[in-house]
This record gives C-alpha cells, sequence and structure tokens, in this order.
C-alpha cells in the first residue's frame, strides 16, 4: 500500500494566502467594483423599483427590492406582468463610495427630483403618474439618463 502524500505546511499556506488576499485587498479599497466586496444599487426601468445587492467573495449574500417613489406612483396594472429590466445605478466598494460610473447613475436622484417637483408644482395623483410613466419612458428610450434630465428640468422652467 503506497504511502499517502501529506500537503506541505508551505502549499497550505499559499493556498490560504491565494484565497484570503482578494478578500482582504478589497477591504482596503485596492479592488473597487469588484464582486469580491461590493454593493449594487439598480434601478428597473419597467417599474421605478429599486435594488440593492450585497456581494461577498462572488456570492450575493443580500438583495433587497423595495419601491421607489416613482414606483408607488404607478397602477398595478402599469408594472405588473411586463416583466422588469434592472439596470445598474451605482457600485460601491470599500474605501470607494462610487467606485463606477454607470449610464443610470442618476436614476436616484432624478426620482428624488421628481419628488420635490410633485410637491413644490402640487401635482394631483394623475400628474404624478403621467410624469412617473414619462420618466421610465425616457429611460428605457435614450439607455441613460440624459433625457430625462432634460424633462425634469423643464419643470423649474414654467412656473
Amino acid at each position: 500500500m503506497p504511502a499517502k502524500r501529506r500537503a506541505s505546511p508551505r502549499w497550505i499556506f499559499v493556498t490560504i494566502m491565494a484565497l484570503v488576499l482578494p478578500i482582504l485587498a478589497s477591504f482596503v479599497g485596492v479592488l473597487p467594483g469588484s464582486r469580491i466586496n461590493c454593493w449594487h444599487y439598480d434601478v428597473d426601468l419597467v417599474s421605478g423599483r429599486v435594488r440593492w445587492v450585497r456581494y461577498f467573495a462572488f456570492v450575493p449574500v443580500r438583495t433587497t427590492v423595495s419601491d421607489s417613489a416613482l414606483s408607488q406612483t404607478l397602477r398595478p396594472e402599469d408594472k405588473n406582468g411586463l416583466g422588469y429590466d434592472w439596470r445598474r445605478v451605482r457600485t460601491s466598494s470599500p474605501g470607494h463610495p462610487d467606485a463606477m460610473e454607470h449610464p443610470f447613475r442618476s436614476a436616484f436622484i432624478q426620482i428624488s427630483d421628481l419628488q420635490v417637483i410633485w410637491a413644490r408644482k402640487g401635482f394631483e395623483a394623475d400628474a404624478r403618474r403621467a410624469s412617473a410613466t414619462t420618466v421610465l419612458q425616457l429611460w428605457q428610450s435614450d439607455r441613460g439618463t440624459v433625457a430625462a434630465a432634460k424633462y425634469l428640468d423643464s419643470f423649474w422652467q414654467t412656473p
């Protein structure tokens, strides 16, 4: 019977370091935006819902989906049965709160701006729904937030 080979302490150490070093590097901000240790913030272009995903060691350890002010103004028939189209708004990691730029990076700000416009301009429920639907349509057609920003700016131009 052949003798069993035992792993040398050197190989055990090298293997452990190969697994641990990338994780440690992500904690000090050496690997910004890496799924080793990060948070993704997304927006659904169909419903306006927001999603937060926490990654650790490339595994999504927590996912939270919630309504935004924009999605709350829509009727159920506006968003049910249409699927979803999640787009990245922001990626954060330790040491790099805004690690990566994404085409929809202004989406959360635009949702907040929409709330302010609704309050200051006295929008009724139907007008809120119409403006929310328009922002979603602009996000979908523009594949970014530029057209929606121009649309929201137009509200500040009118008395």
